[in-house]
């Protein structure tokens, strides 16, 4: 019994291991591209040029809110209980 409940406990680790990397990697990607945007646009002054450069960055946001949405909603499976590892 004790053996079941060690390989629970490895699953339910492995499934938060696994949300939390793919959510820092979201993260990551949405601060790279968001300092890599305001690099690029830092010597706008033109305000049509601004407006066009501030859509740009809000679609984009919502494609990675979209994207959060769906791995929240669908989270990639864990390993099989019996691949994991016993330490």
């Amino acid at each position: 019994i004790v053996f079941l409940i060690s390989l629970g406990r490895k699953a339910t680790k492995a499934r938060k291991k696994a949300f939390l990397s793919a959510t820092k990697a979201i993260f990551r990607f949405l601060k790279f591209y968001s300092y890599l945007g305001f690099r690029m646009n830092k010597n706008l002054t033109d305000h049509s040029k601004v407006e066009e450069a501030y859509a740009e960055g809000k679609k984009q946001l919502e494609v990675v809110e979209r994207v959060v949405k769906v791995y929240l909603a669908y989270p990639p499976k864990p390993k099989n209980i019996m691949e994991l590892e016993l330490q």
